[in-house]
């Protein structure tokens, strides 16, 4: 062993030994041992749940009516908004139909 091999030794084992140092310093100021998770213990696992059922409270009658009426408007607003889409789209393809007609023949020969 050459005299830096000696030196990189000496300087490992001098940061290893500061290492463990400010881990036992840690753990005497803190009262917590090292890689234990806080407040829990080694490998204890506090899961904590509740119930909820009630995430939705039910409607009142009123509600449920209002709730009815609004759902039956709005299906008929998208039964009219499909049905125009769909006159649209009709009217649409009969234009490109009329304009490649023209442009295949010949005004004279229609």
């Amino acid at each position: 062993m050459g005299p830096m091999e000696k030196n990189r030794e000496k300087n490992r084992l001098e940061k290893q030994s500061m290492e463990e140092k400010l881990k036992i310093l840690r753990e005497k100021s803190t009262g917590q041992k090292a890689n234990e998770a806080f407040g829990l213990g080694k490998r204890n696992v506090k899961i904590v749940s509740k119930k909820l059922d009630n995430l939705d409270p039910p409607m009142t009658k009123e509600q449920q009516k209002n709730q009815a009426n609004c759902d039956a408007f709005l299906d008929e607003l998208n039964a009219l908004s499909a049905k125009l889409n769909a006159e649209e789209a009709e009217k649409k393809n009969a234009e490109k139909i009329l304009a490649n007609k023209k442009s295949l023949f010949p005004p004279w020969s229609i």
